[in-house]
């Protein structure tokens, strides 16, 4: 921080130093305080009290046990008055000078969140201010420090032993002899001129797309002129190589040129990836055709095994029908014979009694 009519200013360091060891004896105090109300002293009667007072008293044990001839009234306890609040008073004012030097405050660092103000503008309006100060920090480093050192780093390369070195420049590289170079007065070194965060330029240069976009239509703007816009917001973002992002128009015209007539590789993987989903889509309806078939035929051998399951159970059916038939015949059969046999007992019965001659009037047998 530069002082008035004085070669030298001030550091950081020098701006919170004092606050720091200010800050430590009231911390100090306080826990002292805190140590001495949790251990009170101890007063004693000399007049009543004995050696097995003092020996007892020795002991910080807690729940010790203290002997006083004179009961109560020979040990006393002497009061400590609790400063903890007035400390912690003290250590939060000391805080707020400190942020109020450093511009460095407990709301862009997230903390201290009940105390914010609700809004977003008031929150934004606090981390404003609390960036002007670190940014103004930042730029008289700069210009007082760095902007020295990119001064000393050229002398030294003017008079250095180095013939050729490679330097990047417009994305290409460049051999340059630093021992031609002028003299340093003839450069400039440039520092950053305090154009806003990096939200507040992205937003910037976001506006100025757009009526580029509206000039490039009347002829106010070229493709150049959009290309370093959208540079200056890929490098704005974080991300360092802009040309993976939006390649030169210049170097897209000239290699479209040194091509010619030969195919254009984007529209080759174009074709070939349309190729691809049409294989991919007759793949996918032989497979439905697979599957249909494959269900009709299941369905068939469902209905196949049905009839013949009806049949079976038919052909059970009637030969449990002829099974009972037959068993119906048997059982007939040997009704009929036993009927014959016993109308052939009763006729010899007959003959017996009546005699061999006996005949009906027709002359049939009985």
């Amino acid at each position: 921080m530069p002082v008035p009519h004085k070669h030298y200013g001030l550091s950081m360091a020098e701006l919170v130093a004092d606050l720091q060891r200010i800050r430590t004896v009231l911390t100090r105090q306080m826990l002292d305080n805190i140590v001495y109300g949790n251990n009170e002293d101890t007063v004693v009667d000399s007049d009543r009290a004995d050696d097995e007072t003092y020996q007892d008293l020795a002991i910080t044990q807690p729940g010790r046990t203290i002997r006083a001839p004179g009961g109560m009234a020979t040990v006393g306890r002497l009061p400590i008055q609790q400063m903890a609040q007035q400390s912690l008073q003290a250590i939060e004012y000391v805080d707020t000078v400190r942020e109020n030097r450093t511009g460095v405050t407990r709301y862009n660092q997230g903390m201290d969140a009940d105390s914010l103000n609700k809004t977003a503008s008031g929150v934004q309006q606090i981390m404003s201010a609390a960036q002007r100060k670190v940014l103004l920090i930042a730029r008289i480093f700069a210009e007082t420090g760095v902007r020295r050192l990119f001064l000393g780093v050229h002398r030294d390369l003017r008079r250095g032993p180095l013939k050729r070195i490679a330097m990047r420049l417009r994305n290409e590289w460049v051999e340059v002899d630093p021992r031609t170079w002028r003299h340093r007065a003839d450069m400039t070194v440039n520092v950053g001129l305090g154009t806003g965060a990096k939200d507040q330029q992205m937003a910037y240069l976001g506006q100025i797309l757009a009526q580029q976009k509206e000039g490039l239509s009347a002829g106010l703007v070229g493709y150049e002129h959009l290309h370093h816009t959208l540079t200056k917001m890929v490098e704005l973002a974080g991300f360092k190589d802009s040309v993976k992002f939006f390649p030169d128009p210049q170097e897209l015209e000239e290699r479209q040129q040194q091509q010619g007539d030969e195919p254009d590789p984007m529209s080759i993987m174009a074709e070939a990836e349309r190729m691809k989903a049409e294989a991919d889509a007759m793949k996918a309806q032989a497979g439905i055709e697979r599957d249909r078939a494959k269900l009709m035929l299941d369905q068939a051998k469902l209905q196949g095994d049905q009839a013949k399951a009806q049949a079976d159970a038919q052909a059970k059916a009637m030969e449990a029908r002829l099974k009972k038939f037959e068993a119906d015949t048997k059982r007939f059969d040997v009704l009929l014979k036993d009927d014959r046999e016993r109308d052939i007992a009763e006729a010899q019965l007959q003959t017996q009694v009546d005699g061999p001659d006996a005949r009906e009037p027709n002359g049939d047998d009985a």
